[in-house]
C-alpha cells in the first residue's frame, strides 16, 4: 500500500561547525519534496539551525558533544555524558513528532541517533573516519548507510560493514552566487583588485578547512616550483580554520608563504562565504587533499568553469571524471606544478574542461537528484 501522508524524518546533525557536511545537508532538506518529507532537524550549530529554520525546517537546536577524535570507546568516555544527555533529548524529539526514520548526518551523529525509538535509522556517511571497535555497533544500529562516494563505501566494507547495505548517493551541490556571463570579466577584475592580483596574471586557487590532511602546505609548495618557469603564477587560499586543533593555521601558513619567499604572491583573504563566485577569478583549482571522501569544492569549481588539479583518493577521481580535470597519483608539489603548467600551457584544452566541469556538475550532482535517491531509500526502509 503506498504511502498518503508525509513520512517524517528526524534529521541529526552534530558537526560542532557549518562544514561541507551541514552544508550539503542543508542543500539535501531544500530539495526534499514537502509532500513525500516532512523534515525535524536536531543540530548543534546556530547557523544551521537558523538556515534551515528560514527554509521551513522544523527545528531544535541541541547541545552535542564534541564528535570524538578517536572511536575507541576507552577515548570517547569522557563524552558519554553528552552522548546520554542528547539521546534522551532525541528520543522525546522523536516521539513528539512521531517520526518514521532517523536520518544522521555523520558517524559521530549515528553513533549517538542510531538505535533512538527501534526506528529505521539511516547513517549518512561523509568521511573515511576509522571505525575500530565501534564498527558493530555502527552496523547492528544502521537500516541503511548512504555512503557519498564509491571511496567511502569501499572504505566501510574493507572495515567490517556489510555491502548489503552501503548504499552510494553522491552529494547534491547547491552552487549559488554564480554571476552571469556577462557579469564575469566585471567579477574577475574586482576580485583580482581586492586580493592585489595582476589582471593578467594565471592565478590558482585552494579552498577548504586548515586541517592537515587537507594538505595546504603543497598548495604554497607548487606555487614555488610552478613560479620558476612562470614567475607571474599568484595564488589564492580561500580557507579557514575552524575545526578543532586548527586554530592559528592560517597565520602558520601566511608564515609559510613568506618563508617560501612568496608572501607576497598568495593572498589569504580568509573564508568567505560565496566561494563559487570567488572561484570565477581563478583559472584553476588546486586540490591537495588526501582521500577526500567526496569534495564539495570541486563540484563547485566544475560549476564555476574552472578546471581541476587533484590528487586522487577517497571520491575525487569519480567526482571530477576523466574530462574535467587531472587526477595525480600520489603526488609530490612538483607533480601538481607540472600538472598546472599543462592546463596553463594549453588554454583550448583547459576551456573544454571547463566546459565539461560545468556539464558533469548539473548532470551529477543537482540537489533534485540526490534529494530523490535519498527519496526512494525513504520508500524501501519505512514504506
Amino acid at each position: 500500500m503506498s504511502r498518503t501522508s508525509a513520512r517524517t524524518v528526524l534529521f541529526v546533525d552534530a558537526s560542532p561547525f557549518m562544514g561541507g557536511a551541514a552544508r550539503s545537508l542543508l542543500d539535501l532538506l531544500a530539495a526534499m519534496p514537502g509532500t513525500a518529507v516532512r523534515p525535524v532537524l536536531a543540530a548543534a550549530v546556530n547557523e544551521l539551525c537558523a538556515a534551515a529554520r528560514s527554509a521551513g525546517v522544523a527545528t531544535v537546536r541541541l547541545a552535542f558533544p564534541p564528535p570524538s577524535r578517536s572511536l575507541l570507546p576507552w577515548r570517547a568516555l569522557p563524552s558519554l555524558a553528552g552522548v546520554l544527555a542528547a539521546r534522551r533529548e532525541l528520543s522525546n524529539l522523536a516521539e513528539r513528532h512521531h517520526a518514521h526514520l532517523i536520518h544522521s548526518n555523520s558517524t559521530w551523529a549515528h553513533l549517538i541517533a542510531g538505535d533512538v525509538l527501534g526506528l529505521p535509522s539511516i547513517w549518512h556517511c561523509r568521511d573515511l573516519t576509522r571505525l575500530a571497535m565501534a564498527s558493530s555497533r555502527l552496523a547492528d544500529t544502521a537500516t541503511a548507510v548512504i555512503a557519498t562516494s564509491q571511496g567511502v563505501a569501499g572504505h566501510l566494507t574493507a572495515q567490517g560493514i556489510p555491502a548489503e547495505l552501503v548504499r552510494v548517493i553522491h552529494n547534491g551541490v547547491v552552487v549559488g552566487g554564480l554571476p552571469a556571463e556577462a557579469d564575469r570579466p566585471a567579477v574577475r577584475a574586482e576580485l583580482r583588485a581586492r586580493w592585489g592580483v595582476p589582471a593578467q596574471a594565471p592565478l590558482l586557487a585552494w579552498a577548504g578547512e586548515f586541517s592537515p590532511w587537507k594538505r595546504t602546505e603543497d598548495f604554497l609548495a607548487a606555487l614555488v616550483v610552478l613560479r620558476r618557469t612562470r614567475p607571474d603564477v599568484r595564488g589564492v587560499v580561500l580557507g579557514t580554520a575552524r575545526a578543532e586543533g586548527t586554530e592559528g593555521r592560517q597565520a602558520e601558513l601566511e608564515s609559510l608563504a613568506s618563508r617560501l619567499g612568496i608572501g607576497a604572491e598568495v593572498a589569504f583573504p580568509g573564508w568567505v562565504q560565496d566561494v563559487p563566485r570567488c572561484l570565477t577569478a581563478a583559472d584553476l583549482l588546486v586540490l591537495t587533499s588526501e582521500n577526500e571522501p567526496f569534495g564539495r569544492i570541486l563540484v563547485e569549481a566544475m560549476a564555476a568553469g574552472l578546471p581541476v588539479v587533484a590528487r586522487n583518493g577517497g571520491g575525487v577521481a569519480e567526482v571530477v571524471g576523466k574530462e574535467a580535470g587531472v587526477i595525480i597519483e600520489a603526488p609530490s608539489p612538483r607533480d601538481f606544478a607540472a600538472a598546472a603548467e599543462r592546463l596553463l600551457s594549453d588554454p583550448n584544452g583547459a576551456a573544454a574542461m571547463g566546459r565539461a566541469g560545468v556539464r558533469r556538475a548539473r548532470d551529477m550532482f543537482s540537489p533534485r537528484l540526490a534529494a530523490e535517491r535519498v527519496g526512494q531509500l525513504y520508500e524501501e526502509i519505512a514504506p
